[in-house]
């Protein structure tokens, strides 16, 4: 029997930033292909089978529609992480954006709806975003 597993990001010669920009946009492309497929007229079910992901999945995104369709800042950084956008189309994404808190859902206590603040700050943990930008971005740091 072969055993085969999954190749580390350092084993592969890529950053692990690079690596969590890969994913973060591999899961912004299935999510605007989920939207894509509904406004088709598909249903659901259809639209999960297609994609490959469960039915609830893809009701999940459909909630999340504008969230989808609009570029969050963690979509920004993994850009410029990639190349894909300068720094200064980053940073100038970034410093023109009104951020949101993160919050605890009224009546939870164990649930954390992360706000887009908590994607840059994210970011900077990762690697994504150094401690320049991250001093830079914090004038717009939502206050709470």
């Amino acid at each position: 029997m072969t055993v085969t597993r999954r190749l580390s990001a350092s084993e592969l010669g890529i950053s692990p930033a690079k690596a969590l920009a890969f994913s973060i946009l591999a899961d912004v492309a299935r999510d605007r292909r989920v939207i894509d497929l509904l406004d088709q007229h598909g249903t659901q079910s259809a639209v999960a089978a297609e994609v490959g992901v469960s039915q609830a999945t893809v009701s999940r995104i459909a909630k999340r529609r504008e969230a989808v369709l609009d570029p969050s800042p963690r979509e920004v950084i993994a850009l410029h992480v990639l190349g894909e956008i300068t720094h200064e189309q980053m940073m100038g994404d970034l410093l023109a954006r009104s951020y949101t808190l993160g919050r605890v859902p009224e009546g939870a206590y164990d649930a954390y709806l992360p706000g887009t603040w908590d994607q840059v700050v994210s970011a900077a943990g990762h690697g994504m975003l150094n401690a320049d930008d991250l001093a830079v971005l914090q004038a717009q740091a939502p206050r709470g």
